[in-house]
């Protein structure tokens, strides 16, 4: 994967967890420490989204950092995904840990 490649997604992760935050706040009765306890990758102190913004604010991506991001996305809130529908978000692949991009 190229480093635009992963930019790119990181990008479109961004938008998707912005979009999935933007409607479960704004359909929800829940409150913030609720939403934080149902969904602490995403509204409680492990979310992503400061991590992800660190990563597109710097020049390079590291592969690592990369699948790390994927690996969380995929195994604890896939959900953000599904809020990104026209974007296909690739599976995480140990391959990029060993990329040199």
């Amino acid at each position: 994967m190229t480093q635009q490649e992963m930019r790119t997604t990181l990008e479109n992760l961004r938008l998707a967890f912005q979009w999935f935050r933007s409607i479960v706040m704004e359909t929800s009765d829940l409150s913030d420490a609720m939403l934080a306890d149902m969904y602490p990758w995403i509204f409680g102190d492990k979310c992503l989204l400061p991590t992800i913004q660190k990563l597109l604010d710097r020049d390079r991506v590291s592969g690592m950092d990369f699948y790390n991001v994927m690996t969380v996305v995929h195994r604890f809130c896939p959900e953000v995904m599904c809020a990104h529908a026209t974007y296909d978000f690739p599976e995480p692949n140990a391959g990029w840990i060993l990329s040199k991009i």
